[in-house]
């Protein structure tokens, strides 16, 4: 994001090295206990909130609060969002994507490398799972039943008055009710269950499961038509279906080829001043720690893989060798300070600066 006024940002930055990474040391120990306090070792799997619409709002754990939800957040266990009226919201989590409609409330229970659970408080949900493998690691919970997908597919869940629905647009569901006796559940491909129970005003009682028609409606619409966009991708030449935020390079930019990095994506429209992490925020986000949170609509995946370089008078982003699995990092920079910089920040302890790290330089978490 900062470029030097004297000697260029890597060199600055080599030389800077040791004191700067000494500098935010020195900023997170200034930082509260509660705040610096952070999983040894963090998930490399995350979720994003990849678009919305209308009214949306996220749990802010720490200010015990419900905030403005802002395209591009990480998301990962222990968040939630909900949608007004005229709200819905689009999250992914590599290539997979959850929808959710108006009027809903939706949990992350876990998002790790090992497994993602969700639990749908209230109003609708679709899910996208496009491998087996991944079917696996998912559960999507309600006040009735847990369920799981077997196999890659589009489902459809909603909760409303004691009542749960799912569905299988493609695909096959699985569950239970979650009591000892573990209730099984079976919903295939175009088929819709309805799930209450018995005394259903106070959530007690056997569980009842009828089939009942798929909808029609505006929410599998949506749902449905976003789906179709996505069918053929020039950018899962280059980098995994399960780098998450990888699904709007395609749009907003072009493939080109360098001579010492191989595959370079260019941004199509940007500011005349544009560089990496400079237009947007940072922002506190566990288990990371300080985390850029990008304005446009395609910064999530160059932000948090790969590296930027400036190639041609222009800044380029190179995601490095195919990984199946890429790790997330909450910023690709290196933080350096001096008198020598354009532009600096001031956030909770000394005044400090960052570059963007370019290729074959190493990431310090």
């Amino acid at each position: 994001m900062f470029l030097a006024t004297g000697p260029s940002p890597l060199q600055a930055l080599r030389r800077l090295l040791a004191w700067g990474f000494g500098l935010l040391l020195g900023l997170l120990l200034a930082l509260p206990s509660t705040a610096v306090r952070a999983e040894d070792d963090p998930p490399g799997r995350v979720g994003r909130l990849a678009d919305l619409n209308g009214s949306v709002s996220w749990w802010d754990a720490d200010a015990g609060a419900w905030a403005e939800a802002e395209r591009n957040r990480p998301l990962t266990t222990g968040d939630r969002l909900s949608t007004a009226r005229d709200g819905r919201a689009e999250l992914r989590v590599g290539s997979t994507v959850l929808r959710v409609g108006n009027s809903s409330e939706i949990e992350v229970l876990r998002l790790d490398d090992e497994k993602l659970v969700f639990q749908l408080h209230s109003g609708s949900l679709a899910l996208r799972v496009r491998t087996r493998e991944l079917a696996e690691e998912i559960d999507i919970i309600t006040s009735e039943a847990r369920l799981r997908p077997q196999r890659a597919g589009h489902y459809r869940f909603d909760r409303e008055d004691d009542t749960s629905h799912a569905a299988s647009w493609r695909g096959e569901l699985r569950g239970d009710d979650g009591s000892a006796r573990g209730v099984p559940l079976i919903i295939g491909a175009g088929q819709r269950v309805e799930l209450y129970r018995d005394g259903r005003r106070n959530g007690e009682g056997p569980l009842r499961v009828r089939f009942v028609e798929l909808p029609e409606d505006g929410f599998s619409i949506w749902a449905g038509g976003e789906d179709a966009r996505e069918e053929r991708s020039a950018t899962a030449r280059y980098v995994s279906p399960e780098m998450t935020g990888a699904e709007d390079l395609d749009r907003h930019g072009r493939w080109e080829q360098h001579p010492d990095y191989g595959a370079l994506w260019l941004p199509l429209v940007v500011r005349a001043d544009w560089a990496p992490y400079r237009h947007g925020r940072w922002a506190w986000v566990r288990p990371w720690g300080w985390t850029w949170i990008d304005e446009a609509p395609w910064g999530f995946a160059p932000f948090h893989y790969g590296r930027w370089v400036k190639w041609r008078g222009r800044w380029g982003w190179v995601p490095g060798a195919y990984v199946q699995r890429p790790v997330y990092a909450p910023a690709l920079v290196g933080w350096v300070g001096g008198s020598g910089w354009g532009v600096s920040v001031q956030i909770g302890g000394p005044t400090i600066g960052w570059v963007p790290l370019a290729p074959r330089e190493v990431y310090r978490p």
